[in-house]
């Protein structure tokens, strides 16, 4: 006697299997009906996917192929790490509905250092403080960012912070990000400072200064009391301030201006005396004081006659000191 064993549905098998760990934002699944004997249903039915529970912040996973549909393998694209549901259903054709559910932890990898700068273009001497971010493979920061590991080459130093100091040579450089098996590297070029100035400092306030086109009269005494903030005038930074009067036409400086920068950096005979007192022209070592007085004598007209009628004083007349007779209190 020959008995026919007929299959019948019992349940459905929903894959990848429940608990599954995945480090990927693409994963195959499928969903299969199974008879009475964990076997394949030789027809599988129509059946409707989808997920039930997501992690916080996250949004569904995208399916390829949506609603009802005959069997097939399916393929979810997933946007944020964390603990996913999904869950399915299928219909026979007597009504009858089978369900399966598994839960998928999909664990967040590290996938790329992004590294950023202020500008692509250095001067000689400067420093410029780059930054990493690390990227899981959805896109999204990681959380906590790691401890990148910075190295240069090409010239110059950068700290374990990211604060890159180029050398005193031009060139092109190169700075890497590391942590763990990823590595980005960015490429720029150093050029020398602005107008070849040895202070990097004041190389960068001029050409800050330049930026509207001209340097003005208010700029040229910025620039000259930026060189004694620290107290004196130093042999670099007075031949910078040489050099700036040499290049006034490029730097589009009004003539009168280059006249009186010039009659401060490059000395004058008038600047013997200021007010009557001993001044002298500048040089290395020269304090505030003095660039202050060759200021006020050239740009501010602040060195008067001296008056040889005591009955003379110096009165502000509109803006204007003027002689007049003094007047007792």
């Amino acid at each position: 006697m020959t008995v026919t064993v007929l299959q019948a549905m019992s349940g459905a098998k929903l894959t990848p299997a429940n608990g599954t760990s995945i480090t990927t934002a693409k994963t195959a699944i499928s969903f299969v009906d199974l008879d009475q004997f964990g076997n394949l249903m030789a027809s599988q039915y129509n059946y409707a996917l989808w997920t039930s529970t997501v992690p916080a912040g996250a949004t569904s996973p995208q399916f390829r192929h949506r609603g009802q549909r005959r069997r097939r393998a399916e393929f979810g694209t997933f946007s944020h790490g964390g603990n996913y549901t999904l869950t399915a259903w299928s219909t026979m054709p007597n009504g009858q509905t089978y369900y399966a559910s598994t839960a998928i932890n999909v664990v967040t990898v590290a996938s790329s250092i992004v590294v950023s700068t202020p500008s692509p273009e250095m001067q000689t001497g400067t420093t410029q403080r780059f930054s990493a971010q690390e990227f899981d493979e959805f896109g999204n920061l990681i959380s906590p960012q790691p401890n990148f590991t910075w190295t240069c080459s090409g010239g110059g130093t950068i700290t374990s912070s990211g604060a890159y100091t180029a050398g005193s040579t031009a060139g092109n450089i190169t700075v890497s990000a590391k942590y763990g098996s990823l590595t980005t590297v960015v490429s720029f070029s150093v050029g020398p400072n602005f107008l070849g100035l040895q202070d990097t400092k004041l190389a960068a306030l001029v050409k800050s200064l330049d930026a509207d086109g001209s340097i003005s009269r208010q700029d040229a005494m910025q620039l000259l009391q930026s060189t004694v903030a620290g107290g004196t005038l130093s042999a670099v930074d007075l031949t910078d301030l040489k050099t700036i009067d040499f290049d006034a036409a490029q730097l589009n400086m009004p003539d009168y201006v280059r006249v009186l920068t010039g009659d401060i950096v490059n000395g004058s005979a008038a600047n013997a005396l200021y007010q009557g007192q001993t001044l002298g022209n500048l040089k290395a070592g020269s304090t505030a004081t003095q660039m202050n007085e060759l200021i006020g004598k050239w740009f501010l007209g602040a060195d008067h006659p001296t008056l040889c009628n005591t009955s003379l004083v110096y009165k502000t007349v509109f803006r204007l000191v003027v002689p007049a007779h003094a007047v007792a209190s």
